[in-house]
């Protein structure tokens, strides 16, 4: 069993619209067995864990320095408990005196991408997302240019909407 942390949020469901709070685990911040199944909301800080950026596959360019965007998930809803949903994570990088990274929420909304827009200043993508698109390894997603990456994922979420969730979208 390994440790991890949680983000927390109020989003809204694809299928239902209701309101739910999302308890999304991640690897992402640093854990130890002092703040191991820690709740982090808007607000909360903690040191960013950059190797493990590792378990989220990377889409547009990040640099260090600024503000880092993660796709990550997954949650259910707690009205109509249609699992498998995503968040967008907004992270304020900032760095200590001693060299540690440390990470500010700045906010957690539900992902749901309609157009390839919606991808715009993305840099990291949860893996389960990723199969959306239907990559064949991690070098088939290195390999395909970003926009390609963004439309298999964004036809993949609509084909999960519509066989999962029974969710179509339209234009």
């Amino acid at each position: 069993m390994g440790l991890f942390v949680y983000v927390v949020g109020k989003l809204h469901c694809l299928r239902c619209h209701a309101q739910s709070e999302a308890r999304i685990q991640t690897k992402l911040f640093t854990v130890d067995r002092q703040n191991s199944a820690r709740d982090y909301c808007v607000g909360s800080s903690a040191e960013v864990e950059l190797s493990r950026m590792n378990d989220y596959a990377p889409l547009y360019p990040w640099s260090n320095n600024d503000d880092l965007v993660v796709v990550m998930g997954d949650w259910d809803c707690q009205r109509c408990s249609l699992n498998w949903q995503f968040a967008k994570v907004t992270i304020g990088i900032s760095y200590s005196q001693t060299g540690r990274i440390l990470g500010s929420i700045k906010s957690i909304s539900a992902f749901a991408p309609t157009q390839l827009q919606d991808f715009a200043g993305v840099h990291r993508v949860e893996g389960d997302f990723v199969r959306h698109g239907e990559f064949l390894s991690h070098q088939n997603w290195i390999d395909t240019v970003i926009e390609v990456r963004c439309a298999r994922m964004l036809l993949g979420f609509h084909r999960w909407c519509r066989e999962v969730a029974s969710v179509e979208f339209t234009g």
